[in-house]
């Protein structure tokens, strides 16, 4: 990766893991006027852009405020025109926040805490285009250690950890998940409530995070939860956001059971409900997988449970040694499910008879 010195501005690249020293990374929204990978080749024409602001300031605030040498931005270092080291660089890059040792959330349309504060029920904080845009869900969830957010001026807002409710209340995302144990006094949410990795959420809970987020390519909406679900895959900008968001799943499908993954769409509210609209289906007729995290948006609450527990609830025994398994054919997924039919009690008269495929999660 390419790391920047704080103190020259020079770009130096480190090759491994091993030889990397702990650096800064900022966390922020892409904006006119970046300054590139290429721009910062003449520190001139590099300083007259207006994305400097944020190169000085970070390296200005990991420098002096925070003792460190070097530090990470996006805008400078990564350098596009190598298509290698761009597909590198996304696969890498939850990696790359998670290693660093403080992260820097800059918020370029939130005032400091002298205007107002950002706990506010209709503060500019909660209103930021930060929590909207793609790439940040998996910067916000990353950092191990000390996450920073600072207003427009670089006046210090607060922690993550401190913050943590007022994100749950924007972002949706449990409390628990915001409080790495890294972080200094934040192991624990509270007192009877410890912090939890990422990875203790269900695919679905993480989809449903990413639900209503944005980016300026169609394809960064899949591409942007790689790490955040522990996949690497080719990027292949042109495939399109469906057709990223589905090698997506794919992947997933061949390295997890976790089967929120096919719980996604409208959800009727109780049982009754499909008493009352039998033709409303949890998905689209004839489809598995989904063309978007939209399409998760009210799964947030969704968990997996053990196979022995849903043999147990559906009551048939013989279910016990037939787990489902997954296949990818040229025909779609071929997946075997257990089926309960729907009781025709509850379906309208002349109704052709319905089953129900159930889904190790609750």
């Amino acid at each position: 990766m390419w790391l920047i010195n704080t103190k020259t501005y020079t770009l130096q690249n480190f090759v491994s893991a091993k030889e990397t020293p702990p650096y800064a990374i900022l966390s922020h929204c892409w904006e006119a006027d970046e300054v590139t990978f290429t721009d910062m080749r003449n520190l001139s024409v590099a300083s007259n852009k207006a994305g400097w602001s944020k190169i000085a300031h970070t390296c200005y605030l990991a420098r002096l405020h925070y003792c460190f040498e070097w530090a990470w931005i996006d805008t400078c270092c990564i350098d596009k025109s190598s298509s290698a080291e761009l597909s590198e660089a996304i696969n890498s890059m939850f990696v790359w926040y998670a290693r660093a040792a403080l992260c820097l959330a800059f918020l370029a349309d939130v005032p400091s805490c002298d205007a107002e504060h950002p706990a506010d029920p209709h503060s500019a904080f909660r209103r930021s285009r930060w929590f909207r845009r793609g790439w940040t869900l998996q910067e916000l969830i990353a950092p191990r250690t000390r996450m920073l957010f600072f207003a427009r001026d670089w006046a210090l807002l607060a922690a993550r950890h401190e913050l943590a409710q007022v994100i749950t209340d924007v972002t949706g995302i449990s409390p628990e998940f915001l409080a790495p144990g890294g972080e200094e006094g934040s192991s624990r949410v509270s007192p009877d409530r410890p912090a939890r990795s990422f990875r203790a959420a269900s695919i679905a809970q993480r989809f449903a995070w990413a639900a209503g987020r944005e980016t300026t390519r169609a394809e960064d909406r899949a591409y942007s939860l790689m790490g955040l679900c522990g996949v690497n895959m080719p990027v292949l900008y042109g495939e399109g956001g469906a057709g990223a968001f589905r090698r997506l799943q794919l992947e997933l499908l061949a390295q997890s059971a976790d089967q929120t993954l096919f719980a996604w769409g409208a959800r009727p509210a109780h049982s009754g409900d499909l008493a009352e609209k039998p033709d409303l289906p949890f998905t689209a007729p004839g489809v598995l997988l989904a063309t978007s995290p939209d399409d998760f948006r009210d799964a947030r609450d969704l968990e997996p449970v053990s196979w022995e527990t849903l043999v147990a609830r559906s009551g048939n025994v013989a279910l016990r040694n037939r787990e489902p398994h997954y296949q990818h054919t040229n025909r779609g997924v071929r997946v075997r499910l257990p089926i309960v039919p729907w009781s025709a009690a509850a379906l309208p008269e002349g109704s052709e008879p319905l089953h129900l495929a159930l889904l190790a999660c609750e």
